[in-house]
C-alpha cells in the first residue's frame, strides 16, 4: 500500500517538473489586460460580490460590467 503512495508522489513530481512554468513578471507592454480577459459576472451572486446590482438598465452614475441574466445587467456605481 505504501508503494502506491510513493509511486503517486513520484509521478506527481515528474509531471510538475515537466510542466511549463508560467511567467511571473509581465513585460511593460503587457501592463493592461485585454478586454476579453477581464472577468465578467454571469449571475446575480457574482455581481453582488463585485459590489454591483442586477437591473434591466444601469443608472447614470453606474457602469454595466456584465450580465446577470439574458436581459439583466450587472451595474456597478462609480464616484
Amino acid at each position: 500500500m505504501k508503494t502506491a503512495f510513493v509511486l503517486f508522489a513520484l509521478a506527481f513530481l515528474v509531471f510538475q517538473a515537466t510542466a511549463k512554468p508560467k511567467p511571473d513578471v509581465l513585460a511593460e507592454d503587457d501592463a493592461q489586460m485585454p478586454a476579453e480577459d477581464v472577468p465578467r459576472p454571469r449571475n446575480a451572486m457574482v455581481c453582488n460580490a463585485m459590489g454591483g446590482n442586477c437591473r434591466s438598465g444601469c443608472y447614470a452614475n453606474e457602469n454595466p460590467v456584465g450580465k446577470c441574466f439574458a436581459s439583466m445587467y450587472c451595474c456597478v456605481g462609480f464616484q
